[in-house]
């Protein structure tokens, strides 16, 4: 059958070769002609064999779709869409449908238009293809969204035309081209599948929603724009510089390797690559990130920050250092927000920077970075034992409008000076703080007054007796120490107080008419609450530490005694950045050790009085566990001990009595100065391999007062001692303040 020379047909559905056997064929063919199915839909075979051929600008409509090929598996429907420029066969319908039969669509210089949206544009289609002739097919949305699953391939190319959107589910491979007059073209429905080859002249939307990483290779030229809406990756790698519309990422990743051409705004999803785009915006829930891993992303315009994110990523040292770059060959305006990624960067001192922002006009733009903390009210990010901050202008050309990172302090009278990291005073310091609870006390502090004149003390008389029998006793010990280093690399000091309590027995080990030998044993536990402070931040140690100690005492009956002692003590600490807000490392061990040596002889002055000139040499040291810090820095001590000289001399004070019940009661009271001398009293410790020390003052003085308080023959003993020491270096700078008190009681 034959509609021709604009002959019109309208019925309620049509069928050609409807029954088994049967071979229908029919041609619409001439401009006005058609064939209007009104109300159902159009069968090319059902049982038989059906044809039809649109060509020549005919037009046929079916209501609720074209089947083709449906009941029997050797049925088998044709339908050919043909025609020219000016002339195109035109087949408008809500769809098609396969069966059991061959379903076979060529579209050839014809138009397909859709009158419904339809996501299954082709149902029950398996896997046979629409074909495109020579002529090319369009295929007309007409306002509407539909989506194709087959296949669509052939020699021809593809029109989208028409409002509305096109979606393509099929790994299409027809070799034409593809063209979108009108509305979007969209490859993909949120999955894996999806795509089209060649060359696109965009002049609507070509959208990529997949859920993958794909490369479209083709060239984009037009009037229209590129989205990226789908969770996957599309990367484009051709020069689509002609290319001169809006486009916009949504979700997802859009990587431009080649040229972009056209405007683009990032509004969501993350837009990177090593290519070329143009005048570009970035919003809110955008990302920009120049590079595939590092490198470099050209802005061939202007650069508009509205609240996006830049990302860069950089192997963080000088500056020298490779880094991810955006070039803006236009101008700057707007804010932007830049999270930086450190690709393994230990971190070193830069001079004028590490160049991330390239800006070729007007520098107008506010980068600000998203820092590990704020210092000097700029944020700061962090790579071993440095700090670097984002600055705009470089040190030898300030007006250049270029962003850099650098890690100098801003207000340094020397550009050259570096910025170290908010942990790394904390660190300079720890050691040191540590030392503060390693250290050991003399004689008289630690026991009270054991040696008592036996009787009024004369210059001739027996000096000395030991206050004899076995005992225990427990002291307390709380201390004030306020330390500004004579040397330190991050100009920290510290403010620490140390509670101790110890307890120990002793016993007489040796005795002749000569002299005492007396030894003894001891357990201790305390704390420290240290705050750091430094030009890079301010921070706290809060310690506990327990530990044993040793004693072996001479008492001679001419007023000279020697005191040998030891101490170990293990530490559990807690580092933390008040300026970072952060804590550095929980629960690092840490140990101690301390040998001390001191010698003393008391000289008799004349009733009650007497001189005790004393010498006393302590070796301390300190060690803690290796840690990575919350920055990922490597932490670790070199050297931390002290070799500490005292010399002292006290004036004593001795008075006793007996009471009615015949028990003797004494007291002794002192006055004591004291000169020390530190010969190494330093501390290394290495952040990422850069070292830190920090060195106390080497000459202190101090001045002490105390007494002992024994009743009741001597059975208990109660005893205290005052004490204030400072730096000579620099008198006052430095200085601790500390009270002792203990009891003693005989066995």
């Amino acid at each position: 059958m034959r509609i021709e020379n604009g002959a019109t047909v309208t019925s309620n559905q049509g069928y050609i070769g409807s029954s088994t056997g049967s071979n229908g064929s029919v041609s619409v063919t001439g401009n006005g002609s058609s064939w209007q199915m009104t109300d159902f839909n159009l069968t090319l075979g059902n049982y038989g064999l059906g044809s039809m051929t649109i060509e020549d600008g005919a037009q046929v409509f079916a209501k609720t779709g074209v089947y083709l090929g449906i009941s029997a598996t050797d049925a088998s429907g044709t339908l050919n869409v043909n025609g020219t420029p000016g002339a195109r066969g035109l087949l408008e319908t809500s769809g098609f449908r396969g069966g059991l039969g061959t379903a076979d669509l060529t579209i050839d210089g014809g138009i397909l238009r859709a009158t419904n949206n339809n996501t299954l544009f082709f149902s029950n289609y398996g896997n046979q293809q629409v074909n495109l002739g020579a002529g090319g097919g369009i295929i007309d949305t007409s306002g509407h969204d539909i989506g194709i699953a087959p296949v669509i391939s052939g020699v021809g190319g593809l029109t989208k035309d028409g409002f509305g959107t096109l979606t393509l589910t099929g790994e299409n491979n027809y070799g034409g081209g593809t063209t979108i007059t009108d509305g979007v073209l969209q490859l993909g429905h949120g999955g894996t599948s999806g795509w089209i080859v060649g060359d696109v002249t965009d002049n609507g939307i070509l959208a990529f929603n997949r859920s993958d990483m794909r490369a479209f290779v083709g060239t984009l030229t037009g009037a229209g724009g590129v989205h990226q809406i789908g969770s996957g990756m599309t990367t484009l790698t051709a020069n689509s510089s002609a290319l001169t519309g809006i486009s916009k990422v949504q979700s997802g990743i859009l990587s431009v390797n080649g040229i972009l051409g056209g405007s683009i705004e990032v509004k969501g999803g993350r837009l990177q690559g090593s290519g070329q785009v143009g005048n570009a915006t970035n919003f809110a829930s955008g990302l920009i990130a120049p590079g595939n891993s590092i490198g470099t992303l050209t802005v061939a315009g202007n650069y508009t920050g509205n609240g996006g994110t830049l990302e860069i990523e950089t192997v963080l040292g000088n500056d020298s250092s490779a880094t991810d770059k955006l070039v803006v060959t236009g101008s700057t305006s707007g804010s932007t927000n830049v999270q930086l990624i450190n690709l393994g960067g230990t971190g070193a001192q830069t001079n004028e920077g590490i160049k991330i922002v390239d800006v070729g006009g007007t520098s107008s733009g506010s980068f600000t970075l998203l820092g590990s903390y704020t210092f000097e009210g700029d944020p700061a990010i962090v790579a071993g034992a440095y700090a670097y901050r984002l600055y705009q202008g470089g040190v030898s050309t300030p007006a250049d409008g270029d962003w850099y990172l650098r890690s100098a302090l801003l207000n340094s009278a020397n550009p050259g000076t570096p910025l170290y990291q908010a942990g790394a005073p904390v660190y300079e310091a720890y050691a040191g703080v540590l030392q503060t609870f390693n250290e050991l006390d003399t004689l008289q502090q630690r026991l009270g007054n054991r040696s008592w004149s036996e009787g009024p003390v004369t210059a001739d008389s027996q000096l000395s007796a030991y206050s004899a029998g076995n005992g225990m006793w427990a002291r307390a010990l709380g201390r004030h120490a306020s330390i500004n280093p004579g040397e330190s690399t991050t100009m920290s000091g510290y403010d620490a107080d140390i509670w101790q309590m110890q307890a120990g027995a002793d016993g007489q080990l040796y005795s002749r008419d000569a002299g005492a030998f007396i030894g003894g044993l001891s357990l201790r536990y305390g704390t420290i609450s240290a705050d750091v402070s430094s030009t890079f931040g301010t921070g706290s140690i809060e310690s506990s530490g327990y530990g044993v100690g040793g004693s072996m005492t001479w008492y001679g009956k001419t007023g000279f005694y020697l005191d040998a002692q030891a101490n170990a003590t293990w530490y559990e600490s807690d580092l933390s950045s008040s300026t970072a807000a952060a804590t550095l490392i929980s629960g690092n061990d840490g140990f101690g050790y301390s040998f001390g040596l001191e010698a003393g002889q008391q000289i008799a002055l004349g009733a009650h009085w007497s001189l005790t000139p004393q010498a006393q040499l302590i070796y301390s040291a300190v060690d803690y566990d290796d840690f990575t810090d919350v920055f990922g820095g490597a932490v670790s001590l070199s050297d931390a001990h002290n070799l500490k000289g005292r010399l002292g001399v006290s004036a004593d004070y001795e008075e006793s009595w007996t009471d009615t019940a015949g028990q003797t009661s004494r007291l002794h009271a002192y006055g004591i100065a004291n000169l020390y001398y530190n010969s190494f009293s330093s501390s290394d410790v290495r952040l990422s391999g850069v070292k830190f020390t920090s060195e106390q003052d080497a000459l202190w003085g101090g001045l002490g007062l105390g007494g002992t308080y024994n009743w009741n023959n001597d059975r208990y003993t109660l005893y205290s001692e005052a004490a204030v020491d400072t730096s000579l270096n620099d008198f006052g700078d430095s200085y601790t303040l500390t009270g002792r008190i203990g009891l003693n009681v005989k066995f």
